[in-house]
């Protein structure tokens, strides 16, 4: 059985908080860089070479990328061999999230009641999903989920007779409805099977993986 003490966990949830806000993951700096060689439009490449200038800023400076540092979504992989102690799993990812999001000086967006709309002040507390896996190591994916992204998702329950041409047709409406509203340029992620639940959680978890990457 290995023992981590929650702290440790803190910090690392911390320095995720930080490093996903300003520093862009070399897979999306290399499909910026691969749109900007395809792309006709001079209004579309002059918005390119300034997405990936100010991503240079960002990492040079430590400043966020946007002005939207978005909800915190945590992904645990909880090794069953593990143990955490000197505090709870959960109290030590918002801990890292409050801290994370001050010392950044990222904002903070998330509110304690929806319809009271009264601000937490430190963006916690964080939506955390955890899943057991055997072993004795702690995996921790941090994904900044901004609003604009968040409001233009959508889900539909189809019938099990559904043709996959269907699908693909309602995925791209639900994008070309969304227009710029969530920031183009877009990073879709679709999740397709489960429950009502479950299929959301698969479309977040596939925005974890490297830009172009099949599941």
């Amino acid at each position: 059985m290995r023992e981590v003490i929650a702290k440790r966990i803190t910090e690392v949830v911390k320095n995720l908080c930080i490093e996903a806000s300003t520093d862009l993951n070399e897979d999306v700096i290399e499909a910026l860089n691969k749109s900007l060689k395809t792309e006709t439009s001079p209004a579309g490449r002059e918005i390119l070479r300034e997405i990936i200038n100010n991503a240079k800023i960002a990492w040079r400076d430590k400043l966020p990328l946007c002005q939207d540092t978005g909800l915190a979504c945590i992904f645990i992989e909880l090794g069953q061999e593990v143990r955490i102690i000197d505090g709870s799993l959960g109290e030590a990812v918002n801990e890292g999230v409050s801290r994370g999001y001050n010392a950044g000086l990222l904002r903070k967006s998330v509110v304690s009641d929806p319809l009271v709309r009264k601000n937490t002040g430190d963006n916690t507390p964080a939506m955390v999903h955890t899943e057991t896996v055997p072993g004795e190591e702690i995996k921790i994916k941090f994904l900044a989920k901004g609003g604009g992204a968040e409001n233009c998702s959508a889900i539909k329950m189809f019938m099990p007779s559904t043709s996959q041409d269907e699908i693909s047709k309602f995925i791209v409406d639900t994008i070309e409805a969304s227009g710029p509203n969530a920031c183009p340029p877009l990073v879709i992620g679709v999740g397709i099977g489960g429950s009502f639940d479950q299929a959301p959680l698969l479309a977040k978890k596939a925005l974890l993986r490297p830009v172009g990457a099949h599941n």
